[in-house]
């Protein structure tokens, strides 16, 4: 037993203090996921369109469910507790028309929808008719609830604060026409709602959290992204100038949304709800995080050049530079590990095979986790059946497959857009 005086400060107990802000944004997000899950399962997330009504397993659609509606409940008591952490004016969403009795009214809400969603999971049924029950309930419940309209509202207001200040500044430039001015003052912001909800997936990424419940979050984004389209859409129907550097940078920007949207939800996404192994879901969704984050970062700069056209997404995006130079430290170092593999593919003998090993060793203890999951995952297969190998035998097909994979996966990272101005200094341009 050790007195408090005795204790190192190294072991002293660290209080979490949370931003409310977030708190309300993060919880925000959440009950928009929550609304527009049921939707997303149907069009966006599903298998196979429904030929067989009625028959279908919802059991992890109801687990899905659970586990976000346990996560909103904790943020919601979070927030909760927040408001007397904290002076009520540094919240900045306490007013006339939000308070803590709109919190204790929304906690009553959602403990009815656990309640009721954990005895349908203890049901031996949980069909197709138990689902569109849930799901309708959920939807009139959260519709008609206050503090959810309050707290989407707020969602909808907080776009800016995930945007860089500069980038702001270039769509506030005065000698931008009204017309975008207005344009941009509607679209910019619900951009940054978006990259912000990318966020708090990329967030779960990085923490190893479960990420079955991100597909509620992957549904608010579907269904703010669908919208945002929609509303580009009848701006420029109603655009009068489409030679206009503003028209083509919305034209784009719609077009883009458009392609990501089907790549993602139609390719990535389609039947995860389904999908049972772990890595293939994390693999997945990483995927669609970074397809999504990548499309929404470059659409606010081809909207920033049509104001100021030498605007480049390294003077805004951090994670441009930190790409730039993982990507080249990856493309160099798997350039390496290719050429031993040849090397040893064609002189399979101890001393070779040996800097093979020590060759893949070092890739996969310093530049692997700059490779997608899924792509990591494939060569740490590949090192595996090498260290497995017997004999020559054995070894020289692993090799030759190796290889292939590897000039394939070369050629990827090569096509990386971070690295256009950037040309691998390789005299072998087959491979470039």
């Amino acid at each position: 037993m050790y007195t408090a005086e005795e204790v190192k400060p190294e072991f002293n107990t660290v209080l979490a203090v949370f931003d409310p802000q977030e708190l309300a944004f993060e919880l925000g997000v959440w009950l928009m996921g929550i609304r527009g899950f049921a939707h997303a399962c149907r069009d966006a997330f599903a298998t196979e369109p429904n030929s067989s009504i009625g028959n279908h397993d919802r059991s992890r659609e109801f687990r899905i469910f659970n586990s976000a509606l346990l996560i909103t409940a904790k943020l919601n008591s979070r927030l909760r507790k927040s408001f007397f952490d904290h002076d009520s004016s540094s919240t900045g969403i306490l007013d006339d028309q939000f308070d803590v009795a709109d919190l204790d009214d929304l906690a009553a809400d959602l403990r009815e929808m656990i309640v009721l969603n954990e005895s349908i999971m203890s049901s031996v049924s949980q069909s197709d008719a138990e689902w569109r029950s849930w799901s309708s309930t959920v939807e009139q419940r959260l519709a008609s609830s206050g503090p959810a309209k309050k707290l989407a509202a707020f969602v909808c207001e907080s776009g800016e604060l995930e945007l860089p200040s500069k980038l702001n500044e270039v769509f506030r430039r005065p000698s931008i026409e009204l017309t975008a001015q207005m344009d941009f003052q509607d679209i910019v912001p619900r951009v940054g709602v978006i990259l912000r909800c990318l966020d708090m997936v990329g967030s779960m990424l990085r923490n190893d959290k479960p990420l079955k419940p991100a597909l509620v979050i992957f549904a608010a984004i579907y269904q703010q992204t669908r919208k945002l389209i929609e509303d580009i859409n009848n701006r420029l129907a109603r655009f009068p100038d489409e030679g206009s550097p503003v028209f083509s940078s919305l034209d784009n920007a719609s077009y883009g949304a458009s392609l990501e949207l089907k790549k993602v939800f139609r390719q990535e996404l389609r039947g995860i709800v389904r999908l049972l192994p772990p890595p293939s879901v994390h693999a997945r969704i990483e995927t669609a995080y970074s397809l999504l984050l990548d499309s929404f970062q470059q659409m606010l700069i081809e909207l920033a050049r049509a104001v100021d056209e030498n605007v480049s997404p390294f003077d805004f995006f951090p994670r441009y530079q930190l790409k730039l130079e993982q990507s080249i430290m990856l493309r160099e170092h798997l350039w390496r590990v290719f050429k031993t593999v040849q090397a040893a593919e064609q002189d399979p003998e101890g001393e070779v095979v040996a800097e093979l090993c020590q060759e893949l060793s070092s890739f996969l203890g310093s530049t692997l986790s700059f490779l997608h999951y899924k792509d990591g995952e494939t060569l740490e297969r590949f090192s595996e059946e090498v260290h497995a190998a017997r004999d020559k035998r054995d070894l020289v097909p692993i090799l030759h497959r190796f290889g292939a994979y590897l000039e394939t996966l070369f050629g990827q990272i090569c096509m990386r857009a971070v690295l256009a101005g950037h040309p691998f200094e390789e005299s072998n341009p087959a491979l470039l």
